[in-house]
């Protein structure tokens, strides 16, 4: 079942809200992130995903630094919403992307 949650998060010491849709597949949740921001939504054009992998939320890097900060700031608040911990985006276990 599809699900929609709205979160916010915060981003260079301003405040934005994501809407996030949340789709179970067989191999874990995956959530697509639709920033209400204009600026901030091109950042993640066409890398919009955050998936639910062994119990721990993960994204790819990309090669745009300003992109992967985005994606931190959502996932550490789309986590701490969830309740689900962060994993850092080369998959390793890092205290500063783990959920408190």
């Amino acid at each position: 079942m599809n699900r929609f949650l709205v979160i916010g998060f915060e981003f260079r010491q301003s405040r934005y809200h994501s809407l996030i849709l949340c789709k179970t597949k067989d191999d874990g949740a995956e959530y697509r992130i639709t920033v209400m921001h204009g600026d901030i939504e091109k950042q993640l054009c066409n890398d919009n995903i955050i998936r639910e992998v062994n119990g721990c939320l993960q994204f790819e890097r990309s090669g745009n630094e300003l992109q992967n900060q985005v994606k931190t700031e959502i996932a550490r608040a789309l986590g701490n919403r969830i309740g689900i911990p962060v994993r850092n985006p080369e998959g390793m276990a890092d205290s500063a992307f783990m959920v408190s």
